[in-house]
């Protein structure tokens, strides 16, 4: 495997792909469903609503940019509100969260949601960078 999946040229878009853009429409929706349990987060632990919304803003933007331009900046950025979330939703499920061990009760549908759309994103993601082939991918010089 190399690494041309990964890396696109210098912040050069390559053309947005299916899995791109599937990864883009998940994103936002990820985005949408943190930013509707933001106040049950937020009454179960504060620094979860905060965290929440922080990441909730990461997904939409990332989606959104995702959709338009496919660079490893933007992948990096979705993969970065995608990750801490499923990483999150399962210490809920698993161990609880401190001062927040009944947040998976508060909120089943929408960190089982949460957990699927987060897990679907890194999944594409991964998905469009090994099958990217390095024909595809902008003749850039890497110094400009």
């Amino acid at each position: 495997m190399t690494t041309t999946g990964f890396v696109s040229g210098p912040r050069a878009a390559t053309r947005p792909t299916r899995c791109s853009r599937g990864a883009a429409v998940l994103s936002l929706l990820l985005g949408v469903v943190l930013a509707l349990g933001l106040p049950a987060l937020a009454d179960a632990a504060f620094y979860v609503g905060v965290l929440a919304a922080a990441l909730a803003a990461v997904a939409l933007g990332a989606g959104a940019a995702l959709w338009a331009h496919d660079t490893i900046v933007v992948r990096a950025g979705a993969a970065f509100a995608a990750g801490p979330i499923l990483l999150g939703e399962i210490l809920a499920f698993s161990l609880g969260l401190p001062g927040a061990r009944d947040l998976a009760q508060l909120t089943v549908l929408q960190a089982v949601s949460a957990l699927v759309l987060a897990g679907s994103v890194l999944a594409l993601l991964a998905a469009d960078a090994f099958r990217r082939r390095p024909e595809e991918m902008p003749d850039t010089p890497y110094a400009l």
